[in-house]
């Protein structure tokens, strides 16, 4: 019998995008659902953005180009980094523009893991973290979070996973499903642990844009001492509301870069040209950034609206805290005994017609947790937290 490739039999199935087939069909069934289960913004692409698209398709932008990325726009990509993260990466050879977050991330670890080499990741964290360690031969390795007040692992724990073996530690600021962020102390930390050890650090800051007031934002890159050992992955999809344009970016040394090249040469080509040009607006057109910053905002003032709810409720069962950053509340559920996660998202979906996701979909240490999102319209994220709190009540 001819097998399949078995890296493929230990990677699961999105748990999120599994739940969004079933909330549509729900919907196509006539029942309305309260959709907190999607992290997708509900702002509209900036039109400045939509209009720069058209126009390169308009001006002829349709056939092969740069497979690193337009030139101008991974100038403008180094700039943005000069600005927001004080990192500095050659926009020739520093930079490669790819297909959204998720690409750069794959090809960042098929760059450096070897059949068997192990990277530490958070947990809980994004699936998508553990499951292209497995696809390109890895092993993921997860460090529990230190519980709701702290939503990162230490670094005492990371390090305690360390063995002969591993290659990478990833980090992911601020983070999904948790809305966590890294203080500068603890990128300092982690930053001698991985000299220490010899280890890369990934990097994943595709909310670098949706940090919240009075909680701060360090970039992993912003240690120049440790550039030989840094990949930042980054996204247009959140920022600019893009998520469907599918458009990102990896940021690393030479090397890596090279090897990472080679892998995007031989899977995408390159780049959708006018899909880059509409990034480059968005970096580019000081117009677009009050729109940015109205989106940030937005977010913020839901989330207090949400902590408002939770203060003045009599809710004793479920609990959570103002996320640093991101558009996520991640829910402590323990306390409901409406059984394991997925269970109790299954009841909060059939009894309330709210979509929230199960915190194992991130992993083990999410047991006990849902994760609900505050990028949904206003009045839905309203009425689905009232809905939460008054069933959770006393």
């Amino acid at each position: 019998m001819i097998t399949l490739n078995n890296h493929i039999d230990s990677v699961k199935q999105s748990g999120t995008v599994a739940l969004a087939d079933r909330v549509r069909q729900l919907e196509r069934q006539g029942k309305r659902i309260i959709p907190l289960h999607t992290g997708d913004p509900d702002f509209n692409t900036p039109a400045l953005i939509i209009e720069a698209s058209a126009r390169a398709i308009q001006n002829g932008l349709t056939h092969y180009s740069n497979s690193r990325g337009l030139t101008e726009l991974r100038e403008a990509i180094s700039e943005y980094l000069k600005i927001y993260n004080n990192a500095s990466f050659d926009p020739g050879s520093e930079i490669l523009v790819t297909q959204g977050g998720i690409h750069a991330y794959f090809l960042a670890l098929t760059s450096i893991i070897n059949e068997g080499d192990e990277v530490l990741i958070p947990d809980p964290t994004w699936m998508s973290h553990p499951n292209i360690i497995k696809l390109v031969g890895g092993i993921p390795i997860p460090v529990a979070s230190s519980g709701i007040e702290n939503l990162l692992p230490s670094i005492e724990d990371l390090e305690r996973k360390i063995s002969s073996h591993t290659k990478a530690v990833v980090i992911n600021s601020p983070g999904n499903p948790t809305g966590e962020i890294a203080t500068k102390e603890y990128f300092s930390q982690l930053m001698q642990l991985a000299e220490r050890h010899d280890l890369f650090i990934i990097s994943d800051e595709v909310y670098d844009q949706f940090v919240f007031e009075g909680s701060g934002f360090c970039s992993a890159t912003s240690f120049p001492e440790a550039k030989h050992r840094l990949i930042l992955i980054n996204s247009f999809s959140k920022t600019f509301a893009m998520t469907g344009w599918r458009i990102g970016y990896l940021a690393a040394p030479k090397n890596i870069i090279d090897n990472a090249l080679k892998v995007s040469q031989s899977t995408i080509t390159n780049v959708v040209p006018f899909i880059q040009k509409a990034a480059l607006e968005g970096l580019t057109n000081k117009a677009v950034w009050p729109e940015v910053e109205k989106m940030r905002k937005q977010y913020e003032w839901r989330a207090n609206e949400v902590m408002k709810l939770f203060s003045n409720s009599k809710n004793t069962l479920i609990s959570f805290k103002k996320p640093k950053g991101a558009f996520y509340f991640f829910i402590d559920i323990r306390k409901l005994n409406w059984g394991n996660s997925e269970q109790t998202a299954a009841r909060i979906l059939d009894e309330l017609s709210i979509a929230v996701v199960p915190g194992t979909v991130f992993g083990q240490a999410g047991e006990g947790y849902v994760r609900a999102t505050f990028a949904a319209a206003d009045e839905l994220v309203l009425e689905g937290f009232s809905r939460l709190l008054n069933i959770a009540s006393a």
